[in-house]
């Protein structure tokens, strides 16, 4: 009995790890409002060198005290290869990315380090978040000046 509990198990495991990783190759775009996944779209290597510009763009600490707004929408950018961020701030090696497009004001974009501890940062150049947003071909928010 022993055998086949372990067994089934194992595959378990390995099936829930391969739909794992099926997920993480996904970009994902999150309906904060609504609090749900609206769209998601396979990776590529133009959508995540756009994500790696916001990285190379990160201008300072997003400073809000609820850095997580009541409406807009999250996109998140699994990167591989992951790009290393060395700032005054971070450190590290970034497999992720998450570019929120609150209705009002600027993006920004949320990252974790290694340690899991969440980073929040204002960018220099938004032209990279129409340039996202057309790649990805979708456009949520309106009366922004992120429609294309």
């Amino acid at each position: 009995m022993f055998p086949k509990i372990f067994i089934i198990f194992i595959g378990f495991f390995i099936i829930i790890s391969h739909t794992q990783a099926q997920n993480n190759n996904q970009i994902e775009i999150f309906d904060i409002e609504k609090r749900t996944i609206i769209k998601t779209i396979p990776t590529n290597p133009d959508i995540q060198s756009v994500a790696g510009k916001f990285l190379s763009e990160i201008k300072d600490l997003y400073k809000n005290i609820n850095p997580i707004p009541k409406k807009g929408f999250m996109v998140k950018i699994p990167l591989d290869p992951s790009i290393k961020v060395h700032n005054q701030w971070i450190n590290d090696l970034i497999d992720e990315v998450i570019i929120i497009f609150p209705i009002e004001g600027s993006p920004y974009i949320m990252t974790y380090d290694d340690q899991n501890n969440t980073y929040f940062f204002t960018i220099n150049n938004i032209v990279n978040a129409d340039i996202l947003l057309k790649k990805m071909d979708f456009s949520a928010l309106p009366n922004s000046i992120f429609l294309f």
